[in-house]
């Protein structure tokens, strides 16, 4: 009879030890439509911009009982403006016993957080930057107060503003900079062109540079015309590029607008490019100036 008592008790605390979890109740616990502009937000033609966030929340009702609330609340405006705000509260009472903490989160299944609810629940947020403004503006004193602060923060990096916009345009640098070692190598292959061009030009006119010279042109000013026709070839080209690298250039930033990007007229850097194509012009004349000025008149002039 001990031994019947004794499975007996035995069972009851096995029972009572297995886990439990059993929905008591589920219900709607709140509902409400905000419509802040109305009406004049009906007489918006855009269409709207649909924001949904999904808040979960549990709170311990008594030992062992607990209630869940999930918090949808979707959003739409149009422009800066609210058209409608609708937000639900679906709330169950469930119980929930003899089962592990760790195993309590998946019995609610994966879930989106909008990014002010994970700011609530998580108390270190991973933000990517945080501004700070200070009244002092950029001191000793203020920068030593912040990098104490965020001494228990290895991963966090302080910057001055200007710090800042310098490490984050040193990406933008980096292309640029691409781009100008493509624009050497491209000025490189023009230089051949160019002196292949006034080549040319100087075979075909060698009765003509022959004519010329009979009648009083130095061999000075020979190299110094061919000189001058590199110059003025290259002007060509460089008026020609860079106007339309900067239209090209002004249309691309009218796309980024929405993203605050502007436009700025590099003056310095135009003339740069501009003197840089006279000295191409003079250096691709080299060649070609020294054979005009070395040709033989009698036989320039026979030249066929």
């Amino acid at each position: 009879m001990s031994d019947e008592n004794q499975q007996a008790v035995d069972s009851q605390q096995t029972a009572e030890q297995q886990p439990v979890f059993q929905i008591q109740r589920v219900y709607l616990k709140d509902l409400s439509l905000e419509l802040p502009n109305a009406p004049g937000i009906f007489l918006e033609q855009d269409p709207p911009s649909v924001e949904v966030a999904v808040d979960v929340g549990a709170e311990s009702l008594a030992d062992g009982i607990f209630e869940s609330t999930v918090t949808i609340t979707v959003t739409a405006k149009i422009k800066d403006k609210v058209a409608f705000l609708v937000e639900g509260k679906q709330a169950g009472i469930f119980e929930a016993r003899n089962i592990p903490d760790e195993q309590l989160d998946p019995l609610l299944g994966e879930v989106t957080l909008a990014q002010r609810a994970f700011d609530q629940h998580f108390p270190r947020p991973k933000d990517l930057f945080s501004f700070v403004d200070t009244d002092e503006g950029v001191t000793s004193q203020t920068t030593a107060a912040l990098d104490k602060t965020l001494a228990p923060f290895p991963d966090a990096v302080l910057h001055t503003k200007a710090d800042w916009v310098s490490e984050r345009a040193g990406g933008i640098d980096t292309i640029l900079n691409i781009f100008y070692v493509l624009l050497a190598l491209s000025v490189v292959v023009s230089l051949f062109g160019l002196v292949n061009a006034l080549a040319l030009a100087v075979f075909e006119r060698t009765r003509e540079i022959g004519m010329l010279r009979a009648i009083g042109l130095t061999r000075r000013q020979t190299r110094r015309m061919i000189r001058y026709e590199g110059i003025i070839t290259a002007l060509i080209g460089a008026a020609l590029g860079l106007p339309l690298g900067v239209f090209i250039a002004a249309v691309i930033v009218q796309g980024l607008h929405e993203m605050d990007v502007t436009f700025s007229l590099p003056v310095v850097i135009i003339t740069a490019f501009a003197i840089v194509a006279i000295i191409a012009g003079t250096l691709a004349a080299v060649l070609p100036a020294r054979r005009a000025s070395r040709l033989n008149v009698l036989q320039a002039l026979q030249y066929e």
